[in-house]
């Protein structure tokens, strides 16, 4: 399995093949929002300059990571998907031999609908809200879905192997929306900063837990992409030795 480094830990070893998460940042949105977010697009020059540094990079992907455009309802998708669009045509006009994705985007993320059958109304919804993403999923060279983890084995007795239900749950939704493109899930070894209870937040997942993840994750996808922030990287970690086991070296 492909096991791709996004991580921002401090004195991470050199072990995996890197990605690069082209952040917010990189386009200088924020100076366009000096009193609040206000939806305006980037400057094509700003965008066209963050992919020849990307190109410089030479890394496998470069995945934009904008999490300021929401993709719910058709008013959100009529009003942000051309702009996300745009973005990327603009960085694949200026270097066509970039491989672009977007982190989180498509599919989207809904833990409680991906946790049903596939024969529910519930699913069904999920895939509603999908089928309204498919010119992203049309445009990009890899799907890049956020499978983060939010609550532990068990949480919530009905559906007991939640991380593993709905993440598989969204690879096929991906398979769906673009059968012949890759799909690399971003992952982390720390419980998300939103999981329940919150207590949980910024703790490691054990060395099990993860093991199922990336077992899961050989199965149904082409490989991940490892996440992480803030901290000293801690090579005896449980959940750096059990991925030592799933690397292609």
């Amino acid at each position: 399995m492909i096991i791709y480094d996004a991580m921002l830990y401090r004195n991470k070893p050199a072990a995996l093949p890197p990605v690069s998460v082209v952040y917010n940042v990189g386009f200088k949105i924020e100076r366009f929002w000096p009193g609040g977010f206000n939806g305006r697009m980037p400057l094509e020059s700003d965008v066209r300059k963050a992919a020849r540094e990307e190109a410089a990079k030479n890394t496998d992907y470069s995945i934009i990571d904008i999490e300021y455009w929401p993709l719910r309802t058709d008013a959100e998708v009529a009003e942000n998907l051309p702009k996300l669009i745009q973005i990327l045509r603009w960085m694949r006009d200026e270097v066509p031999s970039l491989k672009l994705g977007f982190y989180g985007l498509v599919p989207t993320y809904d833990e409680q609908l991906t946790y049903f059958d596939e024969s529910t109304d519930y699913f069904k919804q999920y895939q509603a809200l999908n089928d309204k993403l498919q010119p992203l999923a049309d445009v990009v060279d890899a799907l890049f879905p956020s499978c983060y983890t939010m609550h532990k084995i068990g949480y919530q007795a009905q559906w007991p192997t939640g991380w593993a239900t709905y993440t598989r749950a969204m690879i096929k939704e991906a398979r769906r929306l673009a059968p012949s493109k890759p799909v690399f899930p971003f992952i982390w070894p720390q419980y998300h900063n939103g999981s329940t209870p919150k207590s949980l937040a910024y703790q490691y997942i054990d060395g099990d837990y993860w093991a199922m993840q990336l077992g899961v994750l050989s199965t149904w996808a082409d490989g991940c992409v490892l996440w992480g922030t803030g901290v000293e990287f801690d090579a005896d970690h449980e959940w750096w030795k059990v991925s030592e086991g799933f690397m292609n070296y």
